[in-house]
């Protein structure tokens, strides 16, 4: 059992325990990151995992990587954008349940930040998350953007990218 700190996240991003032969040591660890929010190393931990077919074909360690996805549901969403990789179909899975729990929640002054990456990520992935965002995101609430944000948007339009509307 690991304590839920800096140190921990540490441990288990440089070390061998999210590639470890043992099942139960991988759900321990992804348990772990469960329960550690709004660290930046966590997702690109997370996006890796998902590249081994063993932790998606086991119905715990599945969900225990949609639990600590879920957790850190921007940052990860970011991080499968900029990993700039066609997503698995259990994968794609995963990250549409991540999305759309994310815009259950309304989160109107973050979403603009996914704007930017969307706009760089592999299409069939852009497409995904923003099917998620859509279904998820609650009717007649708008999102708030800056400036920044109204950029954003409008290039990854612009580029072709899938857009929300609901």
């Amino acid at each position: 059992m690991l304590p839920r700190t800096e140190p921990s996240v540490q441990r288990i991003w440089e070390g061998v325990i999210l590639t470890d032969a043992d099942a139960q040591v991988r759900l321990a660890a992804l348990l772990t990151l469960a329960e550690i929010p709004d660290h930046r190393a966590i997702p690109r931990a997370l996006v890796a995992i998902t590249r081994r077919p063993e932790n998606l074909d086991d119905r715990r360690l599945f969900e225990a990587l949609v639990f600590a996805a879920a957790t850190n549901d921007n940052l990860f969403l970011t991080a499968v954008m900029l990993d700039k990789k066609p997503l698995e179909a259990r994968v794609q899975r995963l990250v549409d349940v991540v999305a759309e729990n994310y815009a259950r929640r309304a989160p109107t002054k973050t979403v603009q930040y996914l704007f930017s990456p969307l706009s760089v990520a592999e299409p069939s992935v852009a497409a995904v998350i923003v099917a998620g965002l859509a279904r998820g995101w609650p009717k007649g609430q708008p999102a708030l953007m800056d400036a920044q944000g109204e950029a954003d948007s409008r290039d990854s339009r612009r580029r072709g990218g899938p857009t929300c509307s609901n």
